[in-house]
């Protein structure tokens, strides 16, 4: 979750300056990067979480604190 808001936080901050600056470019630039973040973090946790469900029988190689009964 706070990786999350941390993103939301960057991406909101870099807008500004940028719009604050009038760069339009920049602009696109800081909307992207910052929703680029906000959804690697997303696809990222999704990717794990459905990997762990797929193969529940399969040792774990990750360090993961949840494993799943196999």
């Amino acid at each position: 979750m706070g990786i999350l808001l941390l993103s939301i936080m960057v991406a909101l901050t870099t807008t500004a300056v940028c719009a604050l600056q009038g760069m339009g470019v920049f602009l696109l630039l800081g909307i992207y990067v910052g929703s680029g973040m906000l959804t690697t973090t997303l696809l990222a946790a999704f990717v794990l979480a459905r990997g762990a469900l797929q193969r529940p029988g399969m040792p774990n190689t990750g360090h993961s604190p949840t494993q799943l009964p196999g």
